[in-house]
């Protein structure tokens, strides 16, 4: 067998972007530094003395409980789903990240990173019963419908979902182009729900948007890590830059907007913070396996030259979005605004299993530079931004690693640290997180260019 991605994405065991995606695979990497498409080849299984004796008496029990369901249980049931819910349920036990997928579940992962498939496009986490909405899809038809991080979905169509199981309400979301499903969600701490009427669609997942502001910032929007956007953001950056100088002026500082983002490639994580950073560490993982111990090191180059750069994060922000995060705060190349993230600081690896099925499960832990594990604690902001209603942000469900039943604990016992707000309460802007991030980037592109005098 061979490891087929290693994963880095917000998603848990039924969970997935809704339409044809469970999960959002991180690309194949080879030990190196620099990051290849090579896959690596899973060491061979140690011998059976290496390992504790085979329990007997658990296999007896297993089997057991195995023949009472297919000659009793109420409706006929084929060996093979009762071999697939054993083995769901054994990894479903460890950790919400690993699972086991059938082939149509493994085919449907893997299309997350192409940046085109169908369905509604939102990133969802099944939690204590419940299907939560973490993030809609930029331009996808949930985000056109209204569905907002936090909302809890409690109905589709005329179902009730703590009635069924999780796969069988992530079908139900699922559809063909062109087909309507009725969800209805409870928002914030409302006992009222409301309902959406939403047309599946194919979602083309661009992960980039920019522009640039006050004629010398480059505002650069990155939705998700999926192939390319590495090379996305390098040419949207380019263009800013050839745009500004054909206008005699340059781009003198960016923001980096990962709000919302719950990850994806590995790869790309690591080769977005190369952009920036001149040399040092990115990121490494810790495991018990060999395979699982593994660091990343930025390659010399700065494609901004040293100008100051804002991250914008907040507690959709995961994975593979705090590891950039991680990245350029400790490497002192950015300072980051926002809110706390996510916190999802553990590592998947998939890999091929016979007839087209998959397995994910939880082979590391990976750290920033300078060692911190933010399993659960998530990456504190440099400058935390207070919400410019309190009341209303205190209504407010943010979803966090920590919240999720049976989240890896963070080993270290990391307590987060103390966070000072600034009180932007005066400012009523549509977006007061931008309209902190450009007042703190202009501070800093001022004091740069005094130094250089």
């Amino acid at each position: 067998m061979k490891f087929k991605r290693l994963w880095l994405a917000l998603f848990l065991t039924g969970q997935l972007t809704l339409g044809l995606a469970q999960g959002s695979p991180l690309a194949d990497e080879t030990p190196q530094s620099d990051i290849s498409d090579a896959p690596i080849t899973v060491p061979a299984m140690p011998s059976a003395s290496s390992h504790d004796p085979l329990p007997i008496d658990d296999v007896r029990l297993f089997i057991e409980i195995l023949e009472q369901l297919k000659e009793n249980y109420v409706d006929p049931i084929s060996d093979k789903d009762l071999m697939t819910n054993a083995i769901k349920g054994m990894l479903s036990g460890l950790d919400p990240h690993s699972t086991f997928y059938t082939q149509d579940e493994y085919e449907s992962a893997k299309e997350s990173t192409s940046g085109e498939f169908a369905g509604l496009g939102i990133e969802v986490t099944a939690d204590r019963g419940f299907i939560k909405v973490i993030s809609p899809i930029d331009g996808s038809p949930a985000e056109k419908a209204g569905l907002k991080p936090g909302d809890n979905i409690i109905q589709i169509d005329d179902i009730a979902v703590q009635t069924i199981d999780t796969d069988k309400a992530i079908k139900m979301l699922r559809g063909d182009v062109g087909t309507t499903v009725t969800i209805k969600v409870l928002r914030d701490q409302s006992n009222t729900p409301l309902t959406f009427e939403i047309i599946r669609d194919v979602i083309k997942t661009k992960s980039v948007q920019y522009e640039t502001l006050n004629e010398s910032i480059a505002y650069v929007r990155l939705s998700q890590f999926q192939e390319g956007s590495t090379k996305e953001v390098e040419s949207a950056i380019k263009e800013m830059q050839t745009h500004a100088i054909a206008k005699k002026g340059a781009i003198k500082g960016m923001i980096l907007d990962l709000r919302n983002n719950p990850g994806g490639l590995l790869d790309e994580a690591v080769s977005l913070s190369d952009l920036f950073i001149q040399n040092g560490l990115i990121v490494y993982t810790k495991g018990r396996a060999e395979h699982a111990q593994e660091s990343f090191s930025a390659t010399k180059g700065d494609l901004l030259a040293g100008a100051p750069i804002i991250v914008l994060i907040n507690s959709g922000s995961a994975s593979a979005s705090e590891i950039v995060a991680g990245a350029l705060q400790d490497q002192k190349r950015a300072l980051v605004v926002g809110e706390k993230s996510f916190g999802k600081g553990s590592v998947q690896t998939v890999i091929d299993l016979a007839d087209g099925q998959g397995l994910k499960y939880t082979s590391a832990r990976y750290y920033t530079p300078n060692g911190t594990s933010i399993q659960t604690t998530g990456i504190i902001p440099d400058v935390m931004v207070a919400p410019v209603n309190v009341e209303l942000q205190t209504q407010l469900l943010s979803i966090r690693e920590q919240d999720i039943k049976g989240h890896l604990e963070n080993e270290n016992g990391n307590a987060p640290a103390e966070i000072h707000y600034i009180d932007n309460s005066k400012h009523a802007e549509t977006d007061y997180y931008l309209y902190e991030a450009l007042n703190i980037l202009q501070a800093l592109m001022v004091t740069k260019e005094n130094q250089l005098i």
